[in-house]
């Protein structure tokens, strides 16, 4: 009873959180302060939340874990080195999104036991409410009392389980990118274009786990493919300029025949240094595109249209002048030609698909991770139009195209998924 009272207690006050925090970001959002002002009320707030809830989660794990588990266990040096350990592992939980706020050229120590806590916290919280629940109507159907299965053996059995899932997701996103190919055949398409090949990149996360020694391997592994050009499509970075440059450096070194594209992602939005970021991406050699698009010319007797529109993120949060424009980014394209559009997320391609004022055949995204982990899937999937791989809508005469994407985000785990550097040939049918 008193861990009922307690549980209600601390639900009401996150939801009043809850509420405060959409009354504010109202009040922001049509509000005439800057993007950079915008930015850290939004920080604020979400962090608030963010923490409020995993506090109460938090304090689930804690009564099942030690309170319940223990309930009947003198309190022995192993016990106390049991509760000395989960409150330091709830303790880096916690910890891990505010690592986002600094960086180094390489993640530190404890930016990644930070991450890799969480990731495995996220793994905790799909399993053990899963299996409780499981065993409460197991117990209530059958009028299971006693028994080789009990409370604290599910318990037991959901710690290890996490633990193993933990360790071999680690070590499956330790493996780094793979390179996916693709052949997409696109309809209508000049037999000159025939062949041509995109290197695509998504969701990068240069930052608390991103270092530059990765950024590294993904150019050097993209530059053998010898694309016609590059793609970035979104989430490049994590983090603020000053922390994350060095580690985006080698980006420079990229190089494909007709160039390197970036478009933005959300997390982009969430650095606050979008107009920044682009001054630095320049430098190392990127075109931007901001809602507009470049005309490449692949032979002497064709031309296609390569366009980018700002990540919808940008209208969610009133980021200046950032939001999709596909009207912009489309001006000057012809319907009679190819049109390649790069747009991070996948509801973005299902906004201009639905456009029937525009012809784009291909549309490349990213966003989803493919879920990275299990414990995160089913939102990501049912919240997002396209998951992962490749779409092929209205007679197969338009393509999307989502990357699982290139490295993950924080979390250096992928569960369900993979990392993937996508090399796309395009086929004139």
């Amino acid at each position: 009873m008193m861990w009922s009272n307690v549980w209600f207690k601390r639900a009401v006050a996150i939801g009043a959180i809850g509420i405060c925090t959409i009354l504010i970001f109202n009040i922001v959002y049509f509000s005439d302060l800057s993007p950079g002002t915008k930015y850290k009320i939004y920080v604020v707030q979400g962090y608030t939340l963010f923490t409020s809830c995993i506090f109460l989660l938090t304090s689930f794990f804690w009564k099942c874990l030690v309170t319940d588990l223990l309930c009947n266990v003198k309190n022995t040096y192993v016990v106390q080195a049991w509760k000395s350990f989960l409150f330091f592992y709830f303790t880096l939980v916690h910890c891990a999104q505010f690592t986002n706020l600094y960086g180094y050229q390489e993640p530190s120590a404890f930016q990644w036991l930070a991450w890799i806590c969480f990731g495995s916290y996220s793994v905790l919280t799909l399993i053990f409410p899963s299996a409780r629940f499981l065993f409460w109507m197991f117990t209530i159907t059958k009028g299971h009392k006693g028994g080789v299965l009990t409370s604290n053996r599910v318990t037991f059995v959901c710690v290890v389980a996490t633990f193993v899932v933990s360790v071999s997701s680690y070590f499956a996103a330790m493996r780094g990118p793979e390179f996916v190919k693709v052949t997409i055949p696109v309809k209508g398409m000049h037999r000159s274009l025939d062949g041509m090949k995109i290197a695509l990149l998504t969701d990068v996360h240069i930052g608390p786990t991103v270092g530059v020694s990765s950024v590294e391997k993904i150019v050097q592994m993209t530059n053998s493919l010898d694309a016609d050009f590059i793609a970035v499509v979104g989430d490049l970075v994590d983090t603020k300029v000053r922390y994350g440059k060095d580690s985006a450096a080698p980006l420079k070194h990229l190089k494909a025949k007709h160039g390197k594209y970036f478009t933005t992602g959300n997390h982009e939005y969430y650095t606050g240094e979008v107009e920044e970021w682009f001054n630095e991406l320049s430098a190392l050699g990127f075109t931007i595109l901001h809602n507009s698009n470049v005309k490449l010319k692949y032979s002497d007797e064709e031309w296609f249209c390569l366009m980018g529109v700002d990540d919808i993120q940008a209208d969610q949060i009133s980021y200046g002048d950032h939001g999709m424009n596909l009207t912009s980014a489309f001006d000057g394209c012809e319907n009679e030609r190819l049109n390649i559009l790069l747009a991070h997320q996948p509801n973005s391609a299902r906004m201009a698909l639905d456009d029937d004022r525009y012809t784009i055949q291909l549309i490349l995204s990213g966003h989803t991770h493919g879920g990275q982990l299990y414990s995160v899937a089913v939102p990501m999937y049912l919240s997002n139009a396209f998951y992962r791989g490749l779409y092929q809508v209205d007679n197969m005469s338009k393509n999307v195209y989502v990357s699982q994407g290139t490295f993950y985000f924080g979390m250096p785990m992928r569960w369900g998924s993979r990392c993937e550097i996508t090399d796309i040939t395009l086929k004139a049918v």
